[in-house]
This record gives C-alpha cells, sequence and structure tokens, in this order.
C-alpha cells in the first residue's frame, strides 16, 4: 500500500503545481488584454504589436524534453478566420443579382468612377450619370463637343467587357415643348432619337447591335442633383448597364 501512495502523491503535487501555472498564465492574460483594451487610443502602433506579441506568445504551450509521464491543462489565446455561407447584405445589390454578377458591376463602377460620372448600382444593374456636363442643344440630337468625349471615355473604358454587358441609352429632355420647326413631334420622340444618335456610336466602336438598346424619357425622369431650372443638363443621356456573364 505505501508503494502505491507516494506515485499518487507525487501525481498530485504535479497537477497542483500544473494548476497554479496555468492560473498564473490566465492572470497575465486578463492584464495584458484589459490594459490593450482600455489604452488603445494611446498605444503607438509598434506597442501594440509588441503586446499582441506578447499575448500571443503567452499562450503558446512551451515543450520541453523529459522523461516520465503525466497529464497537464494549458490556455492559449489564438486568432483564426473561416468561411461561411450566407447572402450578402447590402443596400444596392438585389437578392436576384448573383454574387459574380453583382462582383462584375462592383468592377465596372471603380473603372467608371475614374470618367467623371456618377455610377449606382440599381436593382439589377448599374446606372451612370454624367457629371456637370451638357449634351445637347434645346431641339438638337447633336452631342455637344464636351459630351462626344465623354462617351468615348465611357466607350474606352467599357471596351474590355463589351461582351460581357448590356448597354442601354437613355434619352431624357427638358420641359420645354418641341416647336412645330422640327422633324420630331414631342419630347418623347426626340428623347429616342438622342439616345439612339449615342447608341449608334457605341455601335461605330465595335459594341455589338445585340447588345444595345435604346429608350427615351422626356422630361419625366428628373434628379435631384439637377436643378429644374438648369434646362442645359436636364437635356441628357444617361445609361444602364447589366452584366451578361450567363
Amino acid at each position: 500500500m505505501l508503494l502505491d501512495r507516494k506515485p499518487r502523491r507525487r501525481h498530485t503535487e504535479e497537477a497542483s503545481w500544473a494548476v497554479s501555472y496555468v492560473d498564473m498564465l490566465t492572470l497575465l492574460l486578463c492584464f495584458f488584454i484589459i490594459f490593450y483594451n482600455t489604452n488603445a487610443e494611446k498605444v503607438k502602433p509598434q506597442e501594440a504589436s509588441a503586446l499582441q506579441k506578447i499575448i500571443l506568445d503567452l499562450g503558446k504551450p512551451e515543450i520541453q524534453a523529459g522523461k516520465g509521464s503525466g497529464t497537464g491543462v494549458g490556455v492559449g489565446v489564438g486568432t483564426g478566420t473561416g468561411t461561411g455561407s450566407g447572402k450578402e447584405s447590402t443596400s444596392e445589390v438585389s437578392p436576384r443579382m448573383s454574387q459574380a454578377e453583382a462582383s462584375f458591376l462592383s468592377l465596372l463602377k471603380g473603372k467608371l468612377q475614374n470618367e467623371a460620372v456618377s455610377p449606382r448600382m440599381k436593382e439589377t444593374s448599374l446606372e451612370v450619370e454624367f457629371e456637370n456636363i451638357s449634351f445637347f442643344s434645346s431641339g438638337s440630337t447633336k452631342l455637344s463637343p464636351e459630351a462626344a468625349a465623354a462617351v468615348t471615355r465611357i466607350m474606352t473604358s467599357l471596351r474590355p467587357y463589351k461582351d460581357s454587358i448590356r448597354i442601354t441609352v437613355q434619352g431624357h429632355t427638358d420641359s420645354k415643348r418641341v416647336s412645330g420647326a422640327h422633324h420630331f413631334s414631342d419630347n418623347w420622340e426626340l428623347s429616342v432619337l438622342r439616345a439612339t444618335s449615342v447608341l449608334k456610336i457605341f455601335m461605330q466602336d465595335g459594341f455589338s447591335q445585340e447588345h444595345l438598346s435604346a429608350e427615351g424619357f422626356a422630361d419625366t425622369q428628373t434628379t435631384r442633383t439637377i436643378a429644374s431650372s438648369d434646362l442645359s443638363r436636364q437635356r441628357r443621356i444617361t445609361l444602364r448597364i447589366e452584366p451578361r456573364l450567363k
């Protein structure tokens, strides 16, 4: 019986020592975590990295060579990343749009933001509005030099993706009624002709007519960025870009 009790007492002492060591590590970890959190704004980046290293090092198990057997308890702090499934929560992307389509439109949005336009994500498309550009004279379907240059820049940015997108050119007019001197009957027809004039420029640049369409809205599509008194900017073109990835 004496031979049996001695190993048990030694094992109990070793386990007690291990538990005490673990308690000490736990207290140190708590101290550094609390210190770091309460002083996060005051700690310099270099010091923050050092504190993080200390915390992580404390949690690493120390391995030593030796003889014998026994049980032990360990604690540690770690960081990790993981993947999960679920829908991306965003107010701009429609649930009907696939993740690939949404990512593709986001890519186009980033490309076009450098071209002095305002691209906005819609339900299933990207809407492009030109900033501070006067496109047409009153009652005209001919692009101004400034507008022609802006359309050319957009085409250059979209050209690498022309087989993967559908472009709808949207024409708009101001609220002035069309006079009898023009060869169109009203603002609806005028807005369609304006959209068609820009559509033809895309076709001349190599965009397939199967991926292009034109729409006219007359003066029905108002925008907060254009004042009601700014008639020159109301006579404009907007673009709707939809992905064709399937």
